[in-house]
């Protein structure tokens, strides 16, 4: 696809979509990736035209699922679901498949639905170390909510800042440069996919790629149940990150969302306890259950 024709499906379909759905939707076009979505059955043939217009090609599974939220993440779901036939009377999502060539869609359809976790993995541009972890953590995964972020967290055994290229919790808040689970979070190799993205979104538009790397230098704080907190625009300085309570962002308007707001810095303790503080006042200390505390630079 030449640059005139990305950037005509780059116009189509910014702002229809989240940020980390049209990354993927450029990036399979590009014939850099194959790229997996969710489309709603009532939009599927409308996505369908909308896609096959611009080029892309696409292979539909022939069952639907039926969305399973985590809980207090914004809607964020690390599961597929209830799974029905594609008969059914019941609304579901189907999974789509988009490729630059119709080969790659429907192998990784099937690679997926065979269980084929190194194929599919391989096809989505994920690299062997991320997909070999992926393949570890399977198990110990599906016993919470399916999300891998705590189990990168505790695999990583370097010092907090960590690269900022690796920031997957920001996925909870739209622009992510990464569709995968790092295997650490100072893998280079994770890194480097998230950098050719962005360099190849940059050829398209510098100022909306540019949203991606100002979101992932942010601070992370994830909780299994109790929400993900974003700290954009922190600075972190002498083991505190010192933020803005307006540029505080959640998926959960709750508590912790609430103390955050009061505070204006958080001490980095450890990757699994921190301080909310104000000036020289503690607000609260966090040593909740499943807490994750991430900075990167």
């Amino acid at each position: 696809m030449g640059d005139a024709a990305q950037g005509r499906l780059f116009d189509d379909i910014v702002g229809r979509f989240p940020a980390i759905k049209v990354r993927e939707f450029l990036l399979a076009a590009a014939g850099r990736k194959t790229a997996r979505t969710e489309v709603s059955e009532r939009k599927i043939h409308a996505f369908v035209d909308l896609m096959e217009r611009h080029g892309l090609r696409l292979a539909i599974h022939d069952r639907k699922y039926v969305h399973a939220p985590d809980a207090a993440k914004g809607g964020w779901a690390n599961q597929y679901g209830l799974e029905l036939p594609i008969e059914s009377p019941h609304d579901g999502f189907l999974m789509v498949y988009l490729a630059a060539n119709p080969e790659d869609a429907l192998a990784a359809m099937r690679a997926e639905h065979a269980q084929q976790d190194d194929e599919f993995g391989g096809l989505l541009g994920i690299p062997r170390c991320c997909r070999q972890s992926y393949i570890e953590r399977i198990q110990v995964a599906a016993a919470r909510q399916n999300d891998y972020l705590p189990l990168v967290l505790n695999g990583t055994s370097a010092a907090q800042p960590y690269p900022y290229l690796n920031n997957i919790g920001v996925q909870y808040f739209d622009y992510c440069l990464l569709s995968f689970y790092p295997c650490v979070f100072t893998c280079p190799e994770s890194a480097r996919v998230a950098w050719e993205s962005y360099e190849y979104l940059a050829t398209i538009s510098r100022d909306w790629a540019n949203k991606f790397l100002a979101r992932h230098r942010s601070a992370i704080l994830y909780t299994e149940y109790e929400g993900v907190y974003l700290l954009e625009n922190g600075v972190f300085r002498d083991g505190w990150v010192h933020y803005e309570r307006e540029h505080v962002k959640g998926t959960l308007n709750g508590l912790l969302f609430q103390l955050l707001g009061e505070g204006d810095r958080l001490q980095v303790v450890d990757s699994h306890q921190a301080v909310i503080a104000r000036g020289s006042r503690v607000v609260q200390e966090l040593r909740m259950p499943d807490l994750c505390v991430m900075v990167f630079a």
